[in-house]
Order: structure tokens, then sequence, then C-alpha cells
């Protein structure tokens, strides 16, 4: 079974939404997001944002990493969820 057929399903195995390469691609494209992904079990029901945030800081910072980079790391899980770039707002000029 294929990754885009695996994310195509919910927990009914029911189709759900198309993912295309690029949706994938715009996932994996931050390093952050990689870690996540590796440390994601898909056995498990859930996993914690704090744990993922320890994990990310000690990864991005060794073990002995800060509060403040504990914190940064779980900020930026939490705020960031992946987007697509296609979709991101552009400027344009109003008169």
């Amino acid at each position: 079974m294929s990754i885009s057929s695996l994310l195509q399903r919910n927990t009914n195995d029911q189709p759900t939404t198309t993912v295309t390469t690029d949706d994938l691609l715009d996932v994996i494209r931050s390093s952050r997001r990689r870690i996540i992904i590796h440390e994601l079990d898909p056995t498990d029901e859930a996993t914690r944002v704090s744990d993922l945030a320890e994990t990310l800081a000690e990864r991005e910072h060794g073990r002995d990493y800060s509060s403040n980079q504990r914190k940064a790391a779980y900020t930026s899980i939490y705020l960031n969820p992946p987007t697509r770039s296609s979709t991101t707002p552009t400027s344009s000029t109003t008169s």
C-alpha cells in the first residue's frame, strides 16, 4: 500500500481527500517536520505535542537543551501546521 493511499483513508477506511505528490513534498520540506514524522508511532493512539517538542529540542540542541529551546520547539509544532505554499497569501498593492 502506498503512502498516498494511506493518507487518503480515515479511521473508518473510507476515502477522504486526495493527496498529491506536491502535498507530500511540501510537508517534508522542513527538517522539523521530518523529525516529527520520524518520531510518530503509527501504533500509538495519540502522541503528545510536549513529547514531540522534547524530542525535537534534543535533536536540534543536544541532550542539554534549555527550557526556552523546548518551548520554542513546542510553539513551532503547535502553531505551524503544514500548509501548501501555493495557498500562502501573497501581498498585493491596494489603491
